[in-house]
């Protein structure tokens, strides 16, 4: 039975079509896999459905009736709420703090709260939904991993009909992964219905009853999980059969670009050695918690290193800031992106070019605006920035 559809939606924004003509509907108790590669409309139509962005054309309907919130709080009053990638939790409050804020008189009498009462319906919650986590441990002890599950949990609290996953495996382990399937597939025993935004193909497959593929702000098709194969959905995805899906191609392998050596601090990690070479991709593997990320962090000279060697191009070198391990030209996308890789508050432009602007000063006090845009468009044309 379908609960919830738009109809002909349609979002714009300067010099863009978001959403175009856009049907797309949901059954009750399914799990609903939304699918596209980065500006295929995904995260629009979520925020369409969730009253953040209102439509230019089209509507939407709920219980076969009109539905048009007017804020992301209007359409969680409705039954609709959604778990974002990016972590909106408060570091200095509690777990259990975190999940009930704002609903404070739920454990409130005579304007008395009773924290005690809070702390065990937060027990109650974790324990139902197998989840290990401390109700009174500070959100900003806990891994991304923990929180994004603290993320889980407040959603769930609200018991809202339909819950929107956005990218929710990115930082969880395989086993906090099956830990999250799990939850997904008693929600839907429960008659809830999830939209799975992913990436990860495999992740699809492993929960989903429907699939809906979105390429460039069009709903390319509605596909059933189980009479789909992976191939049919990368080739609606990208638009175009893949006669070779991870094909190699030919690189020009040439001298040391960077060398580590027997990088150590302390308890974070031991003892790293690699090279990488110019022209190659070197991946680094691990479980959450392996040291991949500190070690990033202590080339790039945003951490610290007790021993070892960092070499560029055969040159010896210790970065005490990123601006260094820039200005040796070497980059590093985050981890954490909305907290340590953008300013969410500033333009698209500005987030371009900003690690870039000491080569555009003027004088070395005023920034030169036309090469600044240059720049930018540059940059949006190679990467196909919308």
């Amino acid at each position: 039975m379908i609960i919830f559809e738009t109809k002909n939606i349609t979002k714009k924004f300067p010099g863009v079509v978001a959403l175009d003509s856009v049907d797309f509907s949901l059954e009750q108790g399914e799990i609903h896999a939304l699918i596209g590669e980065n500006g295929s409309g995904k995260s629009t139509l979520m925020k369409t459905i969730l009253g953040i962005y209102h439509p230019d054309e089209g509507e939407m309907s709920f219980h076969n009736q009109l539905y048009a919130p007017k804020s992301a709080r209007d359409a969680l009053n409705l039954g609709i709420c959604m778990i974002h990638q990016e972590i909106s939790l408060v570091p200095t409050m509690t777990v259990a703090e975190n999940i009930w804020l704002g609903r404070e008189k739920m454990f409130s009498k005579g304007g008395i709260l009773s924290a005690k009462k809070r702390r065990e319906k937060t027990i109650e919650l974790l324990e139902k939904l197998k989840i290990d986590l401390n109700p009174d441990m500070l959100v900003s002890k806990l891994s991304v991993a923990s929180q994004q599950l603290v993320e889980l949990v407040r959603a769930i609290s609200y018991e809202a009909e339909i819950i929107i996953m956005d990218e929710p495996t990115s930082a969880l382990t395989n086993k906090e992964i099956q830990l999250l399937f799990g939850i997904i597939r008693n929600l839907k025993k429960q008659g809830k219905t999830v939209i799975f935004i992913t990436h990860k193909i495999d992740e699809i497959f492993a929960v989903s009853d429907r699939i809906t593929v979105l390429r460039d702000g069009i709903l390319i098709e509605t596909l059933e999980a189980k009479k789909t194969t992976e191939e049919q959905l990368i080739a609606r995805i990208i638009g175009r059969d893949l006669s070779d899906m991870y094909q190699k191609l030919p690189a020009d392998i040439k001298d040391v670009a960077l060398e580590v050596k027997h990088l150590s601090s302390g308890k974070k990690f031991q003892d790293i050695s690699f090279s990488v070479r110019k022209g190659e991709i070197l991946g680094i593997s691990g479980l959450m918690g392996s040291g991949r990320t500190e070690v990033m962090r202590a080339i790039f000279g945003i951490d610290s290193f007790e021993t070892g060697e960092i070499a560029i191009n055969g040159q010896s070198v210790r970065f005490k800031t990123p601006k260094q391990a820039i200005q040796h030209g070497m980059g590093m996308v985050t981890e954490d992106r909305l907290h340590q890789g953008i300013m969410p508050n500033l333009s698209v432009k500005i987030n371009m070019t900003l690690a870039n602007l000491y080569r555009m000063l003027k004088g070395h006090l005023f920034i030169n605006k036309q090469m600044e845009s240059s720049q930018a468009q540059e940059f949006a044309k190679m990467l196909n920035i919308k």
